[in-house]
């Protein structure tokens, strides 16, 4: 599904870097509840999450596919 974005449905710069840390649960306690509690109120930063969320399959059959390609022979 593509929907349109604009400035006010991007994620806010102080949770930007964030997200993928909470999607990973690598946050401490105090940062994963600031999250939380500032996702459940900030619509922009949710669609970023679920972006992040969408992406880590595709990431992951990229990851694997550049892994099956050869690199070229030192003489290329």
């Amino acid at each position: 599904m593509i929907r349109e974005m604009d400035f006010r449905d991007s994620a806010c710069r102080g949770y930007e870097a964030l997200l993928e840390d909470y999607l990973a649960r690598e946050l401490t306690g105090s940062e994963a509840r600031m999250t939380a509690e500032h996702l459940e109120s900030c619509a922009g930063c949710r669609l970023a999450l679920e972006d992040a969320a969408a992406s880590i399959p595709l990431l992951r059959v990229a990851g694997t596919l550049l892994d099956e390609v050869p690199y070229p022979s030192p003489g290329f």
